[in-house]
């Protein structure tokens, strides 16, 4: 039998996550951003995720959003049977999952419709350049004219640093036997011991080794695998793939990294000063990689780009309508931008967060408020990008959350258990009607809930649950990421964190839709 991997790890599967960017929402939003004609959804809009691992964002997106319907497209058989199992008797009849290859999909074209939003995570620069040249032809063929297309890849000349670790891992694992988890760990741990003798090209202080070597203590090995064994490995420059997705008529819009659309947060003066005098926006936005560490750009194009004034980008966004994602207690003015921390100002986003607690409220009611109105300056771009750059709120229709429907309890119920089996630190996204996308939960959520909903709603029988449950995965508390050893703070801690979940956490969840 041929190797039908074409170099792609596939022998471990890909780790579980949900990624926010690619929501229709998130990428309307940041064409508004940069002056773009927004996305048009209409009843009945198509969704495509290429390479979409084990589902988990495609998935969560057609249980929250029946208006759409979804297509989850990956090349390893066992990400789509995960996919399966997860949303199958669950009642979400808008999503089609396939088993493919992108030259499988290019020899069956006609089997799949044209698509409003097309998104590729962790897919772009780890394949081989015929690959990328497939999935150009296939956005060139599928995607409808005003659609959105997502693409993140890891980036130039953020990686070029990095490149000799890189190589090092792949070329000294892929010799050791077995499987790519343990070629990658039995790599890691050879780069570490040439990190410790002095090796003159590796020093003991590589923040770039630092950092993966956390991340395999922190038991991401199959991720790891996956950004590491890989046969073809590739960072991008921004123009090299604007160049190439220009054959599919797609036209760059803006980053989904946001802060990254706000110049003052993550370029200094002097950089700044010099960017702006370069013309070309495809070089502007290279020679601005050049000027930030960035390792992972995420991208969004539209096949056919509608430049809109400021006036009607302006009144579009005092229209938004915007809902509170986290607890009021926990909203903050800081922001942890690219330069640094920097500071909102309290006088005008503290009555905002107060407002938001209330219930969904567009820009400009936010702006209209006494308090903010009487003493504030601020801009509907600036409240918009902070407040959502932040991950403190997030674009809505509605006013109310629409009805949970048997598709979103069936999901959330599913992906709960699911995660029971999961490190604690894993992050997903529950179904939430009123976000028509995820909210994001981590795997001490998921034992919570589902403590929770087999009976458990007073805070002291709940943190014996969570105990237990511990116990039976042979697991410690995390506190701060260091783990809990004395038993009377671990009790403590559980105590404290079921009466956070009952009193802060389940409301939340329930105003969002996603209970």
């Amino acid at each position: 039998m041929g190797d039908w991997t074409s170099g792609y790890v596939a022998d471990v599967e890909y780790v579980s996550g949900f990624h926010r960017e690619q929501s229709p929402a998130f990428s309307s939003f940041v064409a508004l951003l940069n002056g773009y004609a927004p996305l048009r959804l209409p009843d009945g809009y198509t969704y495509c995720e290429l390479g979409c691992g084990q589902a988990m964002t495609v998935a969560t997106l057609a249980a929250a959003d029946p208006r759409g319907r979804f297509w989850g497209i990956d090349f390893n058989p066992a990400h789509i049977v995960n996919a399966r199992d997860l949303t199958a008797d669950v009642g979400i009849d808008n999503l089609t999952l396939k088993d493919a290859s992108f030259s499988d999909m290019l020899a069956d074209l006609d089997s799949y419709p044209e698509f409003d939003v097309v998104t590729l995570h962790g897919v772009y620069s780890w394949v081989t350049p015929e690959i990328r040249r497939e999935i150009v032809q296939f956005l060139q063929a599928k995607v409808k004219p005003g659609g959105h297309v997502y693409v993140s890849y890891n980036s130039q000349p953020g990686w070029n640093g990095c490149v000799p670790v890189q190589r090092l891992i792949h070329e000294y694992g892929r010799r050791l036997p077995g499987a790519s988890t343990g070629q990658v760990m039995g790599a890691i741990g050879f780069a570490e011991k040439l990190a410790e003798i002095g090796a003159s090209q590796l020093s003991k202080d590589d923040k770039f080794l630092e950092q993966i070597v956390k991340t395999a203590k922190q038991a991401d090995v199959a991720y790891l695998a996956h950004e590491y064994m890989n046969a073809c490995w590739t960072p991008l420059f921004h123009y090299e793939v604007v160049q190439e997705l220009a054959e599919a008529k797609l036209g760059f819009v803006g980053s989904a990294n946001l802060f990254d659309n706000f110049p003052d947060l993550c370029l200094k003066a002097e950089h700044k000063e010099v960017i702006n005098q370069i013309e070309d926006p495809v070089l502007r936005e290279t020679v601005r990689d050049y000027c930030q560490l960035k390792l992972l750009r995420r991208d969004v194009f539209v096949r056919g780009p509608r430049r809109i004034s400021r006036a009607e980008v302006d009144e579009r966004l005092a229209a938004m309508r915007l809902a509170l994602v986290i607890p009021l207690d926990e909203t903050t003015t800081t922001i942890r931008a690219p330069l640094g921390e920097a500071e909102m100002s309290r006088e005008t986003y503290e009555p905002i967060f107060a407002a938001l607690a209330e219930g969904p409220k567009t820009i400009g009611e936010l702006l209209a408020l006494p308090e903010v109105a009487a003493k504030s300056t601020a801009q509907a771009v600036e409240v918009a990008g902070m407040l959502i750059a932040t991950r403190q709120a997030y674009p809505v229709d509605d006013a109310e959350p629409p009805a949970v429907t048997p598709a979103i309890q069936g999901y959330n119920r599913n992906l709960v258990r699911r995660m029971g089996y999961a490190p604690t630190n894993t992050r997903v996204g529950l179904a939430a009607s009123l976000l028509r996308t995820g909210t994001l939960v981590d795997g001490f959520d998921c034992m919570m809930l589902r403590a929770y909903d087999d009976g458990m709603t007073e805070p002291e029988p709940l943190a014996e649950a969570l105990r237990l449950a511990l116990e039976a995965r042979g697991e410690k508390l995390l506190h701060y990421g260091k783990p809990v050893e004395d038993p009377e703070e671990r009790d403590r801690q559980l105590m404290r964190r079921s009466t956070t979940f009952l009193e802060k956490q389940q409301p939340l969840l329930r105003s969002l839709g996603a209970r």
